[in-house]
Order: structure tokens, then sequence, then C-alpha cells
């Protein structure tokens, strides 16, 4: 949508690193540029319905409590 900035949610496996600087350069190398997340938001758990789809909502709105960071 216009006006709106992209943002990623991500669940790491416990043995995984990986930074929000290391993802976006992974993804600008496969996508357009416009498309690239502004934000990147490390999580421990999705939350999900009782049927297991992740709640898109409740983690835009906790992605929107985060502080932004400088970039």
């Amino acid at each position: 949508m216009y006006g709106q900035d992209v943002g990623v949610a991500i669940v790491l496996k416990p043995d995984q690193k990986l930074t929000a600087s290391d993802l976006k350069k992974w993804v600008a190398d496969k996508v357009a540029k416009f498309k690239v997340p502004k934000q990147v938001f490390f999580t421990d758990v999705m939350p999900k319905t009782a049927t297991g789809k992740i709640q898109r909502r409740i983690v835009a709105d906790t992605m929107l409590k985060q502080p932004k960071a400088k970039l």
C-alpha cells in the first residue's frame, strides 16, 4: 500500500545468528529495492490462531510499538 514501509518479523532457530543488516543485504540481492524491509523485528514466537495461522495484525501492532532503529 502507498505510504507504508516494508517490515519483517523473524523467529530464529536457537543455534542461528542473523543481524538485520545481513538480512537486508541478502534480500536486496533478491528483490526490488522498494521491497527490502526497512525494519527487522526479531521475536521468540509468532502469535498464532487455533488453526495455526499467524496473527498478522498482532505481529504488526507489536512491530509498531517497538522504537524505531536509526538507519
